[in-house]
């Protein structure tokens, strides 16, 4: 175009509407550098410049700002593209959501995170991006890095654990413990001990580190290291370094805590039926209140009584290793002398009686008995009786891997606890419920209205309020309430609408009165598609979404048939002048509550996009076209030509 007699009007209408496109387009699953974005400017704004007799050396800001030039920057377009098409793909609800969700989870475990990804990464990653030779242009990787670059964030939900992909486990990780830099140089070595949580290396009681051969008999790593198993790794020793007291194993007493055991820790009983028993030898088993050890000879089939010869422990009870010597003889087993040597053997019921595994068993050296290594007794002693402790209270234990759907079904679903957060005006919206499902018919007339005093101002307040009808115009009862954050004079009307339906019984046949147009037409609208939208068309809606959405699922989840009604502002409706007159006068009231809205969850949109904390409100494209805008607009402001102004 260099050539071309054409004018700069010219260049910015073909690189805006043709080039630009054309690029979005073909890169949709490439996300650029911020190098490689400039590089692609240079020619078009080379030329451009040129075309307005410019100094190659003018500031771009000039050309790309949206109230100069408004050429439109491949950098802005793809921060507005790439982050509004990644919501819609994760929230997507049939297969591209269903691959999303794999490469997340898939994704989740390379980083080796507790948590989501797309929610929490245990170290900084624009930071470490480079080092992850095979992520490195992972497309949700490069998305993120995008996003925090931007300030965008997801919503975490704690209740939804199943979306936030979180690994249950008890107290810190372990990149809490030894930083995000450790974490992130030995994450491959965690991942393959299957090591997340401090409390994994921990024993019973939480108050003593495991040694690395306890820790090595736990079912979470074994057969997942190979090699010597009494070298201790360096994560360990750091690990070691941090939490424990000087030469000892001893938790510092800032990280001890007292967990409520609900499992054995990965700790592998082995019961007697156990297919490989020739691997094993040594066996515990409660005796009284005591625990005691055999060597296993043999099992009955038909009475289930085995037969071992009786050991007994030479070792202190805080040892490292158990040390086992043969019985000589006592008064519970019974003695025979007519062999080479002689044996106290025990003929005791399989109930309840384990092997102890034992990766690394020696003669001790009289070779008059065992030296099993890793095992300490009082460690024994404990995981035996939280297993008897288990089996008189099964309802007290969970299992350490327990699904996230097993969680979500603890959640009692109570639609006005699900969207409505802890509030002093909530318990007045439970009265309101069960007074409505006292009427056998199940008819109401809703008027609503809000107001907005001090707009743009910081004093700026949101008041709304409801009443409510029988169809003969008998009042039952009213509410009234004040909203915050994102205040709207469109949301003041529309937050009456959602509290006048998720107060309603089920199958009710509500008529809503409101004096404003566009929840009116936007109502409409959206009853035209049967009140279901798709993620894309929820991220191309008008501000609000959220609440809309909200609106949407309550009507699908009480199956209710709504008419919306358009009164006129102020005109001769005295019930919608009532309710008016009602909002006016509590705009001065001092102690006005407000009700809290719950963002999550939502059946459609399970990831929500924030700016700086503070949720989106309005279509997600054209806040991301604001912040570019915005940004520009900083960008001239302080250039240095213009500090004299």
């Amino acid at each position: 175009m260099a050539k071309k007699r054409i004018t700069d009007k010219h260049i910015k209408y073909i690189f805006n509407h043709v080039i630009i496109p054309r690029i979005e387009y073909r890169s949709q699953v490439t996300i650029f550098t911020d190098k490689e974005t400039n590089q692609m400017m240079v020619p078009i704004r080379r030329l451009f410049k040129n075309k307005l007799k410019f100094s190659k050396s003018a500031p771009n800001t000039i050309l790309e700002s949206n109230l100069i030039y408004n050429l439109r920057s491949i950098h802005d377009n793809q921060v507005q593209a790439k982050i509004t098409n990644f919501f819609i793909q994760i929230n997507d609800i049939g297969i591209l959501g269903e691959i999303m969700n794999l490469r997340l989870i898939d994704l989740q475990n390379q980083l080796w995170s507790h948590e989501n990804p797309v929610i929490h990464i245990p170290f900084k990653l624009e930071k470490n991006i480079k080092k992850l030779k095979k992520l490195k242009n992972n497309f949700i990787l490069n998305n993120l890095i995008l996003m925090e670059k931007n300030n965008i964030s997801i919503k975490k939900d704690n209740i939804q654990i199943e979306k936030n992909k979180k690994i249950i486990g008890e107290g810190k990780t372990i990149a809490e413990i030894v930083g995000e830099t450790i974490f992130f140089k030995h994450r491959k070595f965690l991942r393959s001990l299957n090591l997340l949580y401090i409390d994994q290396v921990l024993d019973m009681d939480g108050k003593t580190l495991l040694t690395w051969c306890q820790l090595y008999s736990r079912k979470f790593i074994q057969n997942t290291v190979s090699g010597n198993q009494h070298i201790q790794p360096a994560i360990y020793n750091i690990i070691k370094e941090i939490i424990c007291e000087e030469n000892s194993l001893s938790l510092k007493s800032q990280f001890i805590q007292q967990p409520v055991t609900s499992h054995l820790k990965g700790f592998n009983l082995m019961p007697i039926i156990f297919p490989n028993i020739e691997q094993y030898q040594i066996v515990m088993y409660k005796e009284g209140s005591s625990l005691a050890f055999g060597r296993f000879l043999n099992i009955n089939e038909v009475n289930q009584q085995i037969k071992i010869q009786h050991l007994v422990r030479k070792s202190d009870v805080n040892e490292k290793n158990l040390i086992l010597e043969f019985c000589k003889g006592c008064n519970r087993g019974i003695f025979s002398s007519s062999l080479s040597k002689p044996i106290c053997y025990l003929s005791i019921s399989s109930h309840n009686v384990f092997f102890i595994r034992h990766n690394s068993l020696k003669r001790n050296s009289f070779k008059e008995g065992f030296k099993l290594l890793g095992n300490q007794f009082q460690e024994l002693n404990k995981v035996l009786e939280l297993h008897l402790h288990f089996q008189l209270h099964p309802h007290l234990y969970i299992p350490p891997d327990i699904r996230h759907h097993e969680y979500m079904c603890l959640y009692k679903f109570n639609i006005i606890d699900n969207y409505i957060d802890l509030s002093i005006d909530k318990p007045h919206l439970y009265y309101i419920k069960q007074k409505l499902e006292t009427y056998v018919e199940r008819e109401f007339h809703c008027y609503t209205d809000g107001s907005v005093k001090d707009l743009g101002k910081p004093s700026v307040s949101l008041v709304y309020g409801t009443t409510f009808y029988t169809p003969q115009k008998q009042f039952i009862d009213q509410f009234y309430s004040s909203g915050e954050n994102n205040i709207s004079v469109v949301k003041s009307e529309l937050l009456p609408l959602l509290i006048s339906l998720i107060v309603m019984p089920k199958q009710s046949t509500v008529h809503i009165f409101t004096d404003n147009d566009q929840n009116f037409s936007t109502f409409h609208k959206l009853q035209s598609k049967n009140f279901k939208i798709t993620p894309r068309q929820y991220f191309k809606m008008i501000n609000n979404g959220i609440l809309w959405q909200i609106i949407m699922e309550i009507i699908e989840i009480l199956s209710l048939n709504i008419t919306l009604f358009k009164v006129q502002a102020h005109a001769e409706d005295i019930y919608n002048n009532f309710v008016d007159q009602q909002v006016a006068r509590i705009h001065d009231e001092v102690d006005l509550h407000s009700i809290n809205i719950r963002n999550q969850p939502l059946q459609l949109i399970r990831y929500i996009p924030s700016w700086n904390n503070v949720i989106i409100e309005k279509p997600l494209r054209k806040f991301l076209r604001l912040t570019t805008n915005v940004t520009n607009l900083e960008k001239f402001l302080n250039l240095n030509r213009n500090a004299k102004y």
